[in-house]
């Protein structure tokens, strides 16, 4: 059964620009070696990694992140605090009072705005380690919690964004 450390990973090895390692992953993600090995194999068991190609399946992973993300990793927004824009806030188009936030503490090294809006807990703890990295995963990212936390029209959004990076660029 997939984790959602196996989304973000995903979203990472999609979202990487050049070649990347086991070791070059763990340490961005700051997960264990380990753990990384775990995940591509049940990416790989799920259909959305191939292992000789050492490629992820964009087409699977759209499926599982249009379709399944809010099934299997459900969010709903918290209380309000300050933090890092999240979800369809990172996406533009859509405005409101209860924009999602990714609650930081004072010690992250955040490198973009801190606004006030409604807490939004990531997919997984690596997931802020990553939109901080990479703004492609961050837009993957932000377009899958798009999904997780929103309705209709964010939704929608999160699906546009996610067809856009991941099958229109294949």
């Amino acid at each position: 059964m997939l984790k959602a450390q196996d989304l973000v990973l995903a979203i990472a090895i999609v979202s990487e620009e050049g070649e990347w390692t086991q070791s070059s992953l763990a340490e961005s993600l700051q997960l264990q070696q380990g753990e990384i090995s775990k995940s591509l194999k049940r990416l790989s068991e799920a259909g959305l990694y191939n292992v000789a190609l050492k490629r992820v399946v964009r087409s699977s992973l759209y499926d599982v992140l249009a379709y399944g993300v809010k099934h299997f990793f459900p969010a709903k927004l918290g209380r309000f605090s300050k933090g890092i824009p999240a979800a369809w806030t990172v996406l533009g188009g859509i405005a409101d009072k209860d924009s999602p936030v990714w609650e930081v503490s004072s010690s992250y090294p955040v490198l973009s705005e801190v606004q006030s809006g409604r807490v939004l807990v990531p997919m997984h703890k690596s997931a802020m380690l990553l939109a901080n990295a990479n703004l492609s995963a961050r837009n993957l990212l932000a377009a899958a919690d798009s999904i997780r936390a929103g309705k209709s029209r964010e939704i929608l959004l999160g699906r546009e964004v996610l067809q856009k990076q991941l099958i229109a660029q294949a």
